[in-house]
């Protein structure tokens, strides 16, 4: 992986302590078949659920070009509420 087309996304940059990451993986841009989601396939009754989410902490995300990842998470002020966000890459 090329670090200069990778983008890093901090999470103290989104007020953040720490998150869960999902991430969209597929053998290639164009592929039908063989894409997960946090690594899982969606079954065909559209049935999914999260095997192999990231954890990370007071740390950076990694989005590679051609890749999406989900991030969830805690603000950092400790007052419960919850994030959401999606950073997609298509370069």
């Amino acid at each position: 992986m090329d670090s200069a087309t990778v983008a890093r996304v901090s999470l103290s940059n989104l007020k953040l302590k720490h998150a869960t990451v999902l991430r969209l993986v597929a053998p290639a841009a164009d592929s039908k078949t063989g894409v997960t989601f946090g690594g899982a396939i969606v079954g065909a009754d559209g049935r999914w659920k999260a095997v192999s989410p990231e954890q990370v902490r007071d740390g950076d995300v990694a989005v590679s070009p051609m890749s999406a990842a989900v991030l969830l998470g805690s603000h950092a002020s400790g007052n419960g509420s919850r994030y959401f966000t999606q950073i997609v890459l298509d370069k």
